[in-house]
């Protein structure tokens, strides 16, 4: 018999514990009226369009700062180079060259000139600008903070379930 306390008082416990009131049930949704929606998405179209053109900002004073790098590097070291007095007989050269060789199939002098020179001048300009302004790290900067700016005023409004 004493061997059944014991084990009729687990059970009991056992029993009670499951008896015991329920968690209570999470409230309902909140129904939002259409004009609350509205003002959520007004908050919402506000705070993109404000970072937009935060970023907007952002990219053109940057580009606006690569633009003159390019022109700098472009009027110091292309245009030198260009209307140099052995650069244009390589170039007449060049042209010489791809007039012989221009057989069919093969592009016209002039363009196969344009290549070379476009070559020449992303070489002379466009790269060594390039490496300490890139454009690409522009575009990418200009859109970190966009949905750091956003998202506060998405979070006010979103509860997560």
């Amino acid at each position: 018999m004493s061997a059944r306390i014991p084990l009729l008082l687990c059970l009991l416990l056992a029993l009670a514990g499951c008896a015991g009131k329920r968690p209570p049930a999470p409230p309902p949704p909140a129904v939002l009226t259409p004009a609350a929606w509205e003002r959520i998405d007004q908050e919402l179209i506000d705070a993109s369009v404000g970072a937009a053109g935060s970023a907007n900002d952002y990219a053109r004073r940057s580009m606006r700062v690569w633009r003159e790098q390019v022109q700098q590097r472009t009027e110091s070291d292309f245009i030198p180079w260009f209307t140099g007095y052995w650069t244009q007989q390589w170039l007449t050269l060049k042209v010489a060259w791809y007039k012989l060789d221009s057989g069919k199939g093969r592009e016209p002098a002039e363009k196969r000139l344009a290549l070379y020179l476009q070559e020449q001048y992303h070489e002379r300009v466009i790269e060594p600008v390039a490496e300490q302004i890139n454009p690409e790290g522009i575009r990418d900067r200009a859109c970190e903070p966009v949905p750091a700016t956003v998202r506060p005023a998405a979070a006010s409004h979103y509860q997560p379930l």
